[in-house]
């Protein structure tokens, strides 16, 4: 799963990175529920994505000006695929922001 986690974000960075968003694939220190992150900076909105290994996601983002939570949500996906979406849309959403 983490191997398709660096893919997608090595897509996310060509596809994005030219509109603004830097995109920085993390794997946190190892734990008995490994995980990562996708860290994402832009001129308005930081935002983190972090995905577990028991495929439990939490999303968030903040907007710069306000100091406000935009996004603050967690989700528990069935498989790689609803996990694949889940964060294809989360950038897309991100991106809506900026």
């Amino acid at each position: 799963m983490f191997e398709q986690l660096e893919q997608l974000a090595a897509e996310m960075r060509t596809k994005f990175g030219p509109q603004g968003l830097s995109i920085a694939y993390v794997k946190c220190k190892p734990t008995s529920n490994p995980a990562a992150s996708f860290d994402i900076d832009t001129d308005k909105v930081i935002a983190r994505a972090t995905v577990w290994e028991s495929l439990e996601v939490d999303l968030e983002a903040i907007e710069l000006a306000s100091q406000r939570n935009v996004i603050a949500e967690n989700h528990r996906v069935a498989n790689t695929d609803e996990l694949l979406t889940l964060l294809s849309d989360y950038f897309v959403r991100i991106k809506e922001l900026v």
